[in-house]
């Protein structure tokens, strides 16, 4: 397989923020969320400029890693709600269609590491 059909099957990036976590996203009120919402579809948007439009039309998997910077206690699980807003983020760009027909599979994957953020990994299911 070539260097450039690799690509195509797979995007990677990472974004310099990790979501927050499902009790910050419920306790916030509606306004605060609607611009949570909006610096993700900001980061996306920018990705998939950066790719040329890129989209995939066959189904798809995302994987979500997500960094944090230090080794405190945390109820990962509760990070696993906030990506929603992620993957509407990405849905938006059209990375992918309509996630609940090409969206075959969501991971999240935690790690501890200088910077915190979130890597995105799309690759076709």
């Amino acid at each position: 397989m070539s260097q450039t059909k690799r690509k195509l099957n797979q995007i990677s990036f990472t974004i310099p923020r990790v979501p927050p976590s499902l009790n910050d996203m419920l306790r916030t009120h509606w306004v605060g969320r609607t611009k949570e919402q909006k610096l993700w579809d900001q980061w996306a948007w920018a990705q998939w400029m950066a790719r040329n439009k890129f989209i995939f039309l066959k189904p798809i998997k995302v994987l979500y890693i997500i960094t944090f910077n230090s080794n405190r206690t945390r109820d990962l699980d509760n990070y696993i709600g906030g990506t929603k807003f992620i993957t509407d983020a990405l849905k938006k760009t059209f990375f992918f269609r309509d996630d609940a027909a090409h969206l075959k599979a969501i991971e999240v994957q935690f790690v501890n590491g200088e910077k915190e953020g979130t890597t995105v990994i799309i690759s076709e299911a």
